[in-house]
């Protein structure tokens, strides 16, 4: 999506951008799961790279700041100049006519390979700049007629065109660019709106908006972040006015101008110091072209004198990596305890890459019988694991040590594991032809040559040759049990037993069963045992309570006054009034 610019109606477009992360390649700062490490680097050397005609025609060449170790970087016979270190001090890019036209080439300090980064010719490429997290370059292009700022991937690939020029005018450009500490922003500088005069304009890489930073009575060009991203330098030229160039400093928003340089010099291309506190820069005020150095706090001048011209210094520390890389930390998944046997004779090992501020370049491995043996210098692998097949059984050691890309081999690792897949024997003891009980000892032995030693046995029986196998003991230390005269089943007299084991041992190898009549058997030749009667138990009688007599009360008989006799005439009886009445005679005398 497009944005137009408010001031000058410029055209910009959204870039897409990297989360990037500014390692110092100074300090290397190691994440593990014990926290943060810090490992100090084994030395680190000032750098300087820069371009010199001294060997007939423009090269790039390093040297330590303070003069010595001067090394020659390039030799082709066409042109290599704008050299930069790239932030991790691995690479340098630089601008190369040896297609014909400038191209970006980046040539690896390491290995010395060079790679040619744009090919699109006849366009011109050129004044690279790296990315804080040196996977990316910026450079200045004239890809579609007209110069502007892209930038694109170490890897290679395709180029993204970063600024866009209104081309108001014909003459409108934008090159130099230098890449921010954070890599939010590009600093370049531009003829945007000015009539060919240099402005010192920043594009952000979050949204694309650009703006004008610093715009003088002169032109302002080369600009230059400062390590921290608070201050920038550049060039200052008066143009038609004066032939002479000085080098400037200011606030990276463009306020605190400050004159670092001064006198009838061309002084050009300013480049910070790692620790921001100078400036080194290519000056003419030797009657040569060559390197200075300037301290913007005390304004003292150093000529850096190296022979032939010299142009487009670029000052880095550089990491001299001469630290054998850590002794790798390895495990095994297969065979996790070193103490431990196991069955498993196709070990895995994965190791976790040692801290290394060059980085790893792979690995040396191998495995025997001694404990402390250092594998050779060839590079096995580039992986952090190694499986092996059909080890024998024993103790073994698995050794692997690390080669940094600086060339250092490290210290091995070393990691005990033990196979052994040696199944251990066992045995039910011999038993008696007969039993004359239906209840007996069944016992069992057993060994391991493996040398992890018997954990422990399942036992079984069958009754009868025919019978079924079936599980009596599992996995018990035990080496002797009861057998009957109910448990595991009801033994009965007649019948043939049958036994037989298997053990397992401490590596996890398990013994086979016999099979068929096992390792044991007997016959039960004993009376069936004859049930005692149950008694019948008595019931006792339940008392039942006697009744209380309830007692008959006496009837006392009051005899009634007996009124005297009326003078009757004397009936007549006859015999069975006689007995009636004495019938009631008699039952009243009862009753007195």
């Amino acid at each position: 999506m497009k944005k137009t610019k408010e001031s000058l109606g410029r055209r910009v477009v959204t870039v897409s951008v990297m989360v990037m992360i500014t390692v110092s390649v100074f300090t290397i700062v190691i994440s593990m799961n014990a926290g943060a490490v810090v490992i100090p680097p084994s030395s680190t050397i000032e750098k300087l790279v820069f371009a010199s005609d001294r060997s007939g025609n423009w090269d790039v060449w390093m040297m330590n700041l303070n003069g010595t170790e001067l090394e020659q970087l390039t030799t082709d016979p066409a042109n290599d100049f704008e050299p930069k270190i790239s932030p991790d001090g691995k690479k340098v890019a630089f601008t190369s006519l040896r297609n014909g036209n400038p191209d970006i080439c980046i040539l690896d300090l390491q290995t010395g390979i060079l790679k040619q980064l744009t090919t699109d010719n006849p366009e011109f490429d050129m004044q690279p700049t790296w990315s804080p997290d040196s996977a990316e370059i910026a450079f200045a292009s004239r890809r579609g007629g007209y110069d502007a700022i892209w930038k694109i991937s170490v890897s290679g690939g395709t180029a993204t065109q970063v600024t866009f020029p209104t081309m108001a005018t014909p003459s409108e450009r934008d090159i130099s660019p230098d890449w921010s500490p954070d890599g939010d922003h590009i600093i370049f500088q531009s003829t945007e709106g000015h009539n060919d005069r240099w402005a010192i304009w920043e594009v952000s890489l979050i949204d694309g908006t650009e703006k004008q930073i610093i715009e003088f009575f002169g032109n302002e060009y080369n600009p230059v972040y400062s390590p921290d991203g608070t201050r920038i330098a550049w060039n200052h030229w008066l143009g038609s006015f004066s032939p002479y160039t000085n080098i400037w400093q200011a606030d990276a928003d463009g306020g605190n101008r400050e004159q670092l340089t001064f006198g009838n010099f061309m002084d050009e291309y300013p480049y910070w110091s790692p620790n921001g506190t100078q400036i080194v820069f290519q000056s003419n005020r030797g009657g040569i072209l060559s390197i200075w150095v300037i301290n913007i706090y005390g304004f003292d001048l150093t000529w850096l004198k190296i022979g032939g011209s010299s142009r487009e210094p670029n000052w880095e520390f550089r990491y001299i990596d001469t630290t054998e890389p850590l002794a790798p930390m390895i495990s095994s998944p297969t065979h996790p305890k070193e103490d431990n046997l196991y069955n498993n004779n196709d070990p895995l090992f994965i190791w976790m890459p040692p801290s290394d501020p060059s980085g790893i370049l792979g690995y040396s491995y191998n495995i025997d019988h001694y404990p402390s043996t250092t594998p050779d210098t060839s590079v096995d692998t580039t992986t952090n694991s190694k499986s092996y097949a059909n080890v024998k059984d024993g103790t073994w050691y698995f050794h692997v040590r690390a080669q940094d890309k600086a060339g250092n081999m490290g210290i091995q690792g070393s990691y005990q594991f033990n196979i052994d897949t040696i199944k251990p024997a066992s045995n039910v003891d011999a038993l008696s032809p007969t039993q004359k009980t239906t209840s007996f000892t069944v016992s069992w032995t057993g060994s391991d040559t493996g040398g992890s030693d018997l954990k422990w046995y399942d036992i079984q029986y069958k009754d009868g040759l025919n019978g079924t196998w079936t599980d009596w003991k599992t996995q018990t230390a035990s080496t002797s049990a009861i057998f009957g005269p109910n448990y595991p089943l009801t033994v009965q007299s007649g019948h043939t037993y049958y036994f037989q084991s298997r053990a397992q041992d401490n590596a996890g190898n398990w013994e086979k069963y016999a099979g068929g009549k096992g390792d044991a058997n007997t016959v039960i030749n004993a009376l069936e045992p004859t049930p005692a009667l149950t008694p019948i138990p008595t019931i006792a009688p339940t008392p039942q309570p006697t009744p209380a007599l309830t007692p008959i009360p006496t009837i006392v008989h009051t005899p009634r006054p007996t009124p005297p006799p009326a003078p009757m005439p004397l009936p007549r009886i006859s015999g069975f009034e006689v007995e009636f009445a004495i019938v009631g005679l008699l039952a009243a005398a009862y009753l007195l």
